[in-house]
């Protein structure tokens, strides 16, 4: 009875130090990725030359392999913290992947912060979906916020008046009701557009063209008001403009002609 027990112990180390020996750690020789020890990992190189490296999609971390945003996982300690420490594993079961952490975007290859999420330095937080963002804060309860000049609305930065903007849409017109780009303005602001409440210290921000009157922006002399509430010249002055060119242009041919 000794005698077999002993046997059966024998063949079971017999067959651990065979796993033993087979098993290879990252970047030593393999022949087969069965070899490989590290989860993701496998055996590639030529043939003669074959080492253990992680699969695509997994990074080397220390002696393990692990997942980068986008790449298959089974818990959040098989995803590449290091790379993405805002990043856990996320799906249901069979089908988990590496995902940017609730208040984070992924954007490229990081994760970046959203306004009011947690961030160290500028170039943490989203700048691309709201480029009017920064990490502002003390050290240690720093979070990505507007910047000055700039409020947030909803999940967004939206210009103050007299702030840079590209269209209408960029300009807080939550605070403003009556704020518009001023695409005429040699760089483009938020103002308070045509026929817009400019009381207080709104005053100064009219539109290109226009003024306050009576607490109301007014085009000023030979300007008329758009659609777009913006002041433009008015069509009896741009007419008068094509009269006169289409009166200097007649004289010179005439002077060719005789």
């Amino acid at each position: 009875m000794i005698f077999r027990f002993t046997l059966v112990v024998v063949a079971i180390l017999l067959a651990n130090l065979t796993e033993w020996t087979n098993a290879v750690a990252l970047d030593a020789t393999c022949s087969a990725t069965s070899d490989c020890t590290p989860t993701y990992s496998e055996c590639t190189g030529a043939t003669g030359a074959q080492t253990c490296k992680c699969a695509t999609g997994y990074n080397k971390q220390g002696a393990d392999c692990k997942a980068d945003l986008g790449s298959t996982c089974t818990l959040t300690t098989d995803c590449d913290t290091t790379t993405h420490p805002n990043s856990e594993c996320t799906g249901t079961s069979g089908s988990k992947t590496c995902t940017c952490k609730s208040g984070y975007t992924k954007q490229g290859t990081a994760c970046k912060a959203n306004l009011g999420t947690t961030c160290t330095l500028t170039t943490d937080c989203d700048t691309t979906t709201h480029p009017n963002s920064e990490c502002t804060g003390t050290s240690g309860s720093k979070t990505c916020t507007c910047k000055s000049g700039y409020t947030k609305q909803g999940t967004a930065c939206k210009a103050n008046l007299g702030s840079a903007c590209t269209t209408t849409t960029d300009c807080d017109t939550v605070t403003t009701t009556d704020a518009v780009c001023d695409l005429n303005a040699a760089s483009k602001i938020c103002a308070v557009g045509f026929d817009g409440n400019c009381s207080g210290d709104k005053s100064t921000k009219c539109p290109t063209s226009a003024t306050c009157v009576s607490n109301k922006c007014a085009c000023s002399t030979g300007y008329i008001a758009t659609t777009t509430k913006l002041c433009s010249k008015s069509g009896a002055e741009g007419l008068v403009k094509a009269m006169s060119m289409l009166i200097m242009v007649t004289i010179l041919i005439a002077g060719k002609m005789f």
